[in-house]
């Protein structure tokens, strides 16, 4: 070990660095001299205000550099020593003032290093240096690091934070629990840090203290928290025989208070239960599961009886058996009102259950988030029902991420925010996470669930050189007048035709568009020669034709294995195998229908309408008086396209 500042007294040849060598800039009670090395005594107070040099002459601090290094080399160190040294040359800086304090250290530790104090009194050093390492040695019940009661501390340097003595991309070889904690450190600022293996979060910035307008810089940090399936997580099985339980449901359709209870095989790491916040200490929450590919909150934990409560309810289609993929910690965590406006420079997430947990009151400002291989790539809000007043992430480059790329929790109707999706976004991965179910499930996913809830309320989403946004209100009704209606795939455009005839062939509406910012509607207006600028023939609406896969077999008249919603008797339908002027004589079930001929050759599609227009195949409107706008509205669920006059 080596501990290296500066001292000054006068003497003339110095010693030569070795052990226990302490470099200090100071003065003698004797007088100033120059400088000079000493070695330190044996027997010293605790965090010493000066130092007693083996020649018993006495030095005291002054402002200058004071260093730590080449502690506890990996390969030799002494984890338990280590740990000591270097919380008394933290606890040194926090309790004295020193203008450059340099940390260059690679040391294998086997308790929590702690920069700052138990406060409430600030550090008084407010500049450190250097780029250490630090490994945890064996299971640490906290963080790694943790910084307390520092506020405006500038750290230059990037820190390599190692959550287990030997590289491990599995849960079960993660020896500490989180990489680093930020406690009371408002105005925290270091260059990034290199963070890999921790049981929950990377990097936590958690209540009950302070850490508003920290900067976390440049951030590079794997495998941390559970979210991402295999041995990334923690998995259970539930409602099985093993198990030993049945779902109990409970609340109504569309109620956020809807809840399911079900037994679990294996529960989450009893530091992660809670009522789904966070709680003080080092509880790391919120605390999530996902059950059959859709994330689920976990509202309690009944750790006696091995059961867990989510919402919103499962699907009821499922009675257990799948596997359950607990979501908890991730890369980064922000969580709660005073966790706020903390930037990040680039964070560089890979393999994490979540790359980036935003959950502050106040959103985090990034430059730019590279969320590669997680589970879920960025999540927004605490909890679902917690307030989320803003979140502005950099370009967001989201690939391969397992369940999600980005995610909003939080049902405030103050959330809000820019999505910046340059590089391509693939919208089936971006979902509110909120919503209710409204019904046990539908062919049509989404259809399951509340969708005034589940669309990206007042986020700005850039994708594909277009700014689209959520304006749609919450109850979008017929009979609501003032409902604001957009057009299908771009916001506030009415369409005017001249003609007094005409026909409207009504296209397929994008179901992640619909979800997110809610399009599935448009105005026409008509006019033409009559009076009033009244159209003199008949406008007709109809929808479009799209492929649907269908087993189509050679002489019979019956197609199976298709998706039949929005399909209904008399209307066209084409495709190999099919003869020309086919209809649909009848609609058999969810997956099959007869055709009014039987078919010529084998086929794996039907070409059809892509949905019903007023409850038919077609509506027409005749005899107009006026110059006529038609209101048009596609409801997803029932494929079912609403056409009146206004």
């Amino acid at each position: 070990m080596t501990v290296i500042g500066t001292l000054e007294e006068a003497q003339t040849t110095p010693p030569a660095i070795s052990e226990d060598l302490v470099i200090t800039s100071g003065s003698t009670a004797v007088g100033v001299g120059p400088s000079r090395m000493a070695r330190v005594g044996s027997t010293q107070p605790a965090n010493p205000v000066s130092f007693q040099a083996q020649d018993n002459d006495w030095f005291v601090h002054a402002d200058n550099m004071f260093r730590v290094e080449n502690i506890g080399e990996l390969d030799d160190g002494d984890p338990h020593k280590n740990a000591q040294i270097i919380n008394e040359f933290f606890a040194y800086c926090y309790t004295n003032r020193v203008d450059m304090a340099y940390c260059g250290f690679s040391a294998l530790v086997d308790s929590t290093i702690l920069v700052g104090g138990a406060g409430p009194a600030l550090g008084k050093t407010l500049t450190l240096f250097g780029s250490p390492e630090l490994r945890a040695s064996q299971a640490i019940a906290g963080a790694l690091l943790e910084v307390q009661n520092v506020s405006y501390l500038d750290w230059y340097g990037k820190p390599r934070l190692i959550g287990s003595p030997s590289a491990s991309t599995g849960f079960s070889g993660r020896n500490a629990r989180e990489g680093l904690r930020l406690g009371a450190a408002e105005r925290f600022r270091w260059g990034g840090a290199y963070i890999d293996g921790f049981q929950g979060a990377g990097i936590i910035a958690a209540p009950p203290t302070k850490q508003t307008a920290s900067d976390l810089g440049h951030v590079s940090v794997v495998n941390c928290g559970s979210g991402k399936a295999g041995s990334y997580s923690i998995t259970s099985a539930w409602g099985t025989s093993a198990s030993g339980g049945t779902r109990v449901d409970s609340g109504s359709p569309g109620s956020i208070a809807q809840t399911t209870t079900v037994k679990v095989d294996t529960l989450p790491p009893n530091w992660t239960y809670g009522s789904g916040n966070f709680v003080a200490g080092h509880t790391p929450g919120p605390l999530g599961v996902m059950i059959d590919g859709i994330y689920h909150h976990v509202m309690s934990v009944d750790s006696a009886n091995s059961k867990i409560t989510v919402y919103p309810w499962i699907d009821l289609r499922l009675t257990g058996g799948t596997t359950l993929v607990y979501v908890f910690g991730a890369g980064v965590m922000l969580a709660g009102g005073d966790a706020s406006a903390i930037r990040i420079g680039t964070l560089d997430a890979r393999s994490n259950g979540v790359g980036l947990w935003d959950g502050a009151l106040y959103g985090s400002i990034s430059d730019a988030l590279l969320l590669q291989g997680n589970g879920i790539g960025l999540m927004m809000g605490l909890e679902p029902f917690a307030a989320s007043l803003g979140h502005y992430p950099g370009p967001v480059y989201p690939e391969g991420n397992e369940w999600l790329d980005i995610a909003a929790l939080a049902q405030g109707t103050t959330n809000y925010g820019t999505l910046r999706g340059d590089y391509f976004p693939n919208l089936s991965k971006i979902r509110k996470l909120c919503a209710p179910r409204q019904s046990a499930s539908t062919a049509f996913p989404d259809g399951q669930f509340v969708p005034s809830s589940s669309g990206m309320s007042s986020f700005e989403i850039n994708a594909w050189g277009m700014t689209r946004i959520y304006e749609k209100p919450g109850s979008n009704e017929w009979n609501n007048t003032n409902t604001q209606q957009l057009q299908i795939d771009r916001k506030n455009v009415d369409v005017m035709i001249k003609a007094n005839s005409k026909t409207i062939a009504l296209p397929a509406i994008d179901p992640d568009l619909n979800r997110l910012v809610g399009y599935d509607s448009a105005k026409i207006t008509a006019y033409g020669t009559g009076t009033d600028g009244a159209p003199t023939g008949t406008w007709t609406f109809s929808a479009q034709t799209g492929s649907r896969p269908a087993t189509v077999t050679s002489g019979s008249a019956t197609v199976s294995g298709i998706d039949t919603k929005g399909l209904l008797a008399g209307q066209a339908v084409s495709g190999t195998g099919i003869p020309g002027s086919t209809t649909i004589a009848s609609v058999n079930s969810a997956t099959q229908i007869t055709l009014t001929a039987s078919a010529t050759a084998n086929g794996t599609s039907v070409t059809a309408p892509i949905g019903t227009v007023n409850g038919g195949v077609s509506a027409a409107f005749t005899g107009l008086t006026k110059a006529t706008t038609f209101a048009m509205q596609f409801d997803l669920a029932t494929a079912a396209w609403t056409v009146v006059k206004t």
